[in-house]
């Protein structure tokens, strides 16, 4: 899976949408494709902090130990 700007997907969609869209129709379009995208990041996003709590971990266990970083 890739992770997506939702900001950047959504204001293409509006972008690449019909030009007879009112405006209202188009903020709808925009929010239900940044919230589509949040959804499909989510996983990628939990995988990234469970990584970044492992790291942070293994740090704090090798400096508690007296480990070099380096």
């Amino acid at each position: 899976m890739v992770k997506i700007s939702p900001k950047e997907f959504a204001l293409a969609v509006v972008t690449s949408s019909s030009p007879n869209l009112s405006i209202e129709d188009k903020i709808k379009l925009f929010e239900d494709a940044y919230e589509a995208v949040e959804i499909h990041n989510k996983p990628i996003v939990e995988d990234e902090k469970e990584e970044a709590a492992k790291r942070h971990k293994a740090i704090t266990e090798a400096y508690t130990r007296g480990d070099s970083m380096f």
